[in-house]
C-alpha cells in the first residue's frame, strides 16, 4: 500500500517538513470499511448506495480531509472543463468582447475559459491549436490566422469565428 508506507516514510506523524500524502480513494474505503467501488459511487453520485454507506464514506471523507484530484476526473472523463479561444490581436475590441460574452455564458459553470493570440500568424495559430487540443479542451474557438481549416481535430469542439476558413464543412460562426 503505497499510502501507508509513505506515512512510515515520513516519520510515523512526527513532523518531518514532507507534505502530508493525499488521501486516495482506497484510504476512504478501508476507513469506512467498504468497497473502493463504494466510494466511487458515492463521490460521484451514482449507483445504488444505501444511507449507512453513504454516511460512512462521507465521514471518512470528512475524518481523512480527502479533496478530489479534478485532472484526475478529468483524465478519466478524457476531456477537461477548459475553453479555449485563439485571437489574431487581444487588443482589437470585438475580440474582447467575444472573449467576456463567452465568459459571460460560462460565469455559473466549472467550466475554465482562456484566451490567446497570434499576432495575425498562421504558423503560431497552428501551433497553438496543436498544444491546446493536446489538453482536451470542451472547446476550441478559433478566429483563424491562416484561414486553413486544421483537419486532424475533431469538429465537434473546434469552432471557426468572423474568419471563415477554406472548408465549408468546418464549423462556422459569424457575429
Amino acid at each position: 500500500n503505497i499510502s501507508a508506507h509513505l506515512r512510515r516514510s515520513s516519520g510515523g506523524g512526527r513532523s518531518s517538513g514532507r507534505k502530508k500524502p493525499m488521501a486516495t480513494i482506497k484510504d476512504i474505503a478501508n476507513l469506512a470499511g467498504v468497497s473502493h467501488g463504494t466510494v466511487s459511487n458515492v463521490l460521484n453520485k451514482k449507483g445504488n448506495v444505501s444511507v449507512q454507506k453513504i454516511n460512512l464514506v462521507e465521514n471518512a471523507v470528512r475524518q481523512l480531509g480527502f479533496k478530489p484530484n479534478a485532472q484526475a476526473k478529468q483524465l478519466k472523463q478524457g476531456k477537461t472543463n477548459r475553453v479555449a479561444i485563439i485571437v489574431p490581436k487581444l487588443h482589437i475590441k470585438r475580440y474582447g468582447d467575444l472573449y467576456a460574452g463567452v465568459a459571460f455564458v460560462l460565469n455559473d459553470s466549472d467550466y475554465d475559459l482562456t484566451i490567446y493570440s497570434t499576432d495575425d500568424s498562421g504558423e503560431k495559430e497552428t501551433k497553438l491549436v496543436d498544444t491546446i487540443c493536446a489538453e482536451n479542451p470542451s472547446a476550441l474557438i478559433v478566429i483563424s490566422a491562416s484561414l486553413q481549416r486544421i483537419a486532424r481535430y475533431k469538429d465537434s469542439m473546434l469552432f471557426y469565428v468572423e474568419r471563415r476558413v477554406s472548408d465549408p464543412d468546418a464549423f462556422f460562426y459569424a457575429f
